[in-house]
């Protein structure tokens, strides 16, 4: 994996989406796996890696009401089943539009953290239709995946089937 050059730091995502996005195993560096950049057939991917991610916040941007509508497992199984769309978001689309990543040098969060590792850190910023997101960093590499011959809308998880009675915190205490 390699330095992010310029133009990928200034690429247009007017047409990607984000697929997944998380901690990677070993839990240093913060991944977010960008597809379709390239244009048809969308099976293209790429991952943006934020070394040293020493912060993270992610908040939905959805109306409350909408996303309150949206809790239902249908909104996520609906296109796997062809099923008639329910009310809400639908999350089973599996990506969101990711219209572009916006890159700080002098946040009050990144040159606080430059202050306590004694390193550079930087602030990226991705926003989309679903959620904002921002990450504290300290370094952001780049790597085309490749082309994964499928159409990345194919699914891959889905939820875990609800029981009849829902965990509670409470109802935790009896696998401690």
């Amino acid at each position: 994996m390699k330095k992010v050059p310029e133009e990928v730091v200034n690429a247009d995502f007017s047409h990607g989406g984000i697929v997944r996005h998380g901690y990677s195993d070993y839990m240093r560096d913060y991944e977010v796996i960008v597809c379709s950049l390239l244009g048809p057939p969308w099976d293209d991917l790429h991952k943006y890696q934020f070394v040293g991610c020493v912060e993270t916040h992610c908040q939905s941007v959805i109306d409350p009401a909408m996303y309150a509508a949206s809790i239902s497992d249908a909104n996520v199984t609906c296109i796997d089943e062809g099923a008639e769309q329910p009310a809400g978001f639908i999350w089973g689309t599996r990506s969101f539009e990711l219209p572009s990543i916006d890159f700080f040098r002098n946040t009050d969060s990144s040159e606080a953290w430059s202050r306590k590792l004694a390193m550079s850190c930087y602030e990226a910023r991705l926003v989309t239709e679903a959620y904002s997101l921002k990450i504290i960093f300290h370094e952001l590499r780049y790597e085309f995946m490749g082309r994964i011959g499928h159409d990345l809308s194919q699914r891959k998880d889905k939820p875990v089937k609800a029981k009849a009675s829902k965990l509670s915190l409470l109802d935790l205490s009896e696998y401690y």
